[in-house]
């Protein structure tokens, strides 16, 4: 919580993704705004459509969209004009954007326009988004080539555009951190994690009677051990390589929502029994990852991992590849088990040491569950807004320098 300054503060937000949709980048945002509430400060919320009106009691301004090839969500595409309309009516003290790339952009742009301090928070790795859209849209293997080497190069571009022009940029983790070094970035570079809803998942939840009964069902009647695999279902995720766990008798359950196509691979390609659920929230999903015994992470790419957290708040002992947060979350041996990244062999492996040892799932839920416990919310709220004290201060250094 901070306590270096007693005034509230102005804070104008830019969410590159719709708040209504189910990912990291709008849960983030929406997670710290009660805190910003309690704390007294005024905030104004602009992100695509769809979105409610407000959230926390803060307005929110809807921007025109575009959908992702490929993807389930879209971005928003305001032009610079609107975005120094509305930020100008405003008057915040500080700008802060969620995953800048579009929108974000343009928020990090009117800021230094009107000689604000901005904040940049690096979410997730645009190229990626690309790269697959190109794999939808292109079927000839130059084309696609061409395309995608193009788009990275201007990816980088822009990232580097909005990274250096922000006052302070926020990273989740040491390898988002070494992405923005590998393109460059000369801003300061800051950690901010996540918190985790400790109440929503818990250990405890795992004796409830309906919890015992979704995992009796899934389970048929205690005879398999149940893995579980959260998130959004889309080729980066590479939810495909549960298909290692074939004939291992573990039962699969996959819950999230993606491209229709994507889905129709994973059901012919993952295990025959395999439970997909579709997209769970709040109780409903806590009580399928309660229900669970442990919890696999697939994919590469990610820059931190909430689904991981939130495993661990739950009492899960966690399967992890060697690459991008997740593997900054999970401690091998105590909280989970880290497999080589491209080596779905060993994924196989301790996915049956997991399923054959009751006394390691339960040692390591204990562990994962007190690893997470101090990582509230509220605390992180309280880190972010003192973030947003830190590039005030850097800008008024700056600005009396010039």
């Amino acid at each position: 919580m901070n306590t270096r300054q007693p005034e509230s503060l102005r804070i104008f937000i830019a969410s590159e993704t719709p708040l209504n949709h189910r990912n990291g980048v709008a849960n983030s945002v929406l997670q710290v705004l009660p805190e910003f509430k309690a704390q007294g400060h005024e905030v104004m919320i602009m992100c695509p459509k769809p979105a409610e009106d407000s959230y926390s009691g803060f307005p929110v301004v809807k921007t025109k969209k575009v959908k992702i090839p490929g993807y389930n969500f879209n971005l928003g595409i305001p032009s610079l004009a609107f975005v120094e309309r509305t930020m100008k009516e405003f008057q915040p003290a500080v700008v802060y954007s969620a995953s800048p790339y579009l929108l974000g952009g343009h928020a990090v742009r009117a800021a230094n326009n009107f000689l604000l301090p901005s904040v940049s928070n690096y979410q997730s790795r645009v190229e990626m988004f690309g790269n697959n859209a190109a794999e939808k849209i292109f079927k000839d293997k130059k084309v696609r080539k061409a395309v995608v080497d193009g788009f990275g190069k201007s990816v980088i571009k822009r990232t580097k555009r909005i990274y250096n022009h922000s006052t302070l940029a926020l990273v989740p983790s040491n390898a988002s951190q070494d992405d923005l070094l590998r393109y460059n970035i000369h801003t300061l570079i800051r950690q901010w994690g996540r918190g985790v809803d400790g109440v929503l998942y818990h250990p405890d939840k795992k004796q409830l009677d309906h919890v015992k009964e979704q995992r009796r069902v899934w389970s048929n009647n205690g005879e398999k051990v149940i893995a579980i695999c959260v998130g959004r279902l889309s080729p980066e995720k590479r939810v495909e390589r549960l298909a290692a766990l074939k004939e291992t008798g573990v039962q699969i359950v996959v819950v999230g929502k993606g491209e229709k196509a994507y889905e129709k691979l994973l059901r012919s390609e993952l295990p025959e029994g395999t439970i997909f659920t579709g997209e769970l929230t709040g109780e409903e999903l806590a009580t399928a990852v309660s229900a669970a015994h442990f919890s696999i992470h697939t994919g590469t790419e990610d820059t931190f991992g909430q689904t991981v957290q939130e495993a661990m708040a739950a009492g899960n002992p966690v399967i992890a590849p060697s690459a991008g947060g997740p593997a900054e979350i999970v401690t091998h041996g105590r909280t989970g088990l880290i497999y080589d990244a491209e080596d779905d062999r060993a994924l196989r492996d301790m996915a049956i040491l997991l399923r054959d040892n009751e006394l390691m799932r339960n040692e390591m839920g204990r562990n994962g569950r007190r690893e997470v416990e101090d990582k509230t919310w509220s605390r992180y709220a309280g880190l972010l807004i003192d973030y947003f004290y830190e590039a005030i201060d850097i800008q008024g250094i700056e600005l009396a320098h010039r």
